[in-house]
């Protein structure tokens, strides 16, 4: 009974997955089509108020993950290099990570100063030129989108198929 009624939550998380989806997607076209043309004085804003350029975050998030296995390559061969004590400068993993450290924090910094100096002093200007309608229908989109989050979080993993186990036990019993 318990897989039964585990199904019927599963599909109804589903179903209103879906709708909320469908409902974001809606809203957002709605909201293009009436109030998108408010964006068109502002570079770094999209019809909808997102960040136009994005890469700066991507190109970032894989610089951090490069940085963190860099670092252990380079644990890894400090440690093979005890016994020939090379100086620093010799080592190509470590001028390597500490390159991608440089360029890391570079990217990072640059991130930090386009959201806060450049997009969210547009962003703000962009949503007081906004009319009541569309702040209303913005915050319709967030609510949604909110919404896709917290099903979006209950939705079960779905893990792989485990065989059951024999009870021994009571086949010694029975056999």
């Amino acid at each position: 009974m318990s897989n039964f009624v585990d199904s019927l939550n599963n599909l109804a998380n589903t179903v209103a997955y879906n709708n909320a989806l469908s409902t974001q997607t809606n809203l957002s076209v709605d909201f293009i089509n009436k109030f998108g043309s408010y964006s068109d004085n502002f570079s770094q804003i999209t019809p909808v108020g997102n960040e136009k350029y994005i890469w700066f975050y991507v190109v970032s998030a894989i610089l951090i993950f490069l940085s963190v296995v860099f670092y252990f390559v380079k644990k890894m061969e400090d440690k093979e290099d005890v016994e020939n004590k090379k100086p620093l400068s010799e080592k190509p993993v470590t001028i390597i990570f500490n390159i991608t450290i440089l360029i890391m924090v570079i990217f990072i910094c640059y991130s930090i100063y386009r959201h806060f100096f450049v997009y969210k002093p547009q962003y703000d200007k962009w949503f007081s030129s906004l009319p009541n309608d569309a702040r209303n229908l913005l915050a319709s989109i967030n609510t949604v989108r909110q919404t896709i989050n917290a099903i979006n979080a209950t939705r079960p993993s779905y893990p792989s198929y485990q065989p059951r186990t024999v009870n021994t036990q009571f086949l010694a019993k029975v056999g």
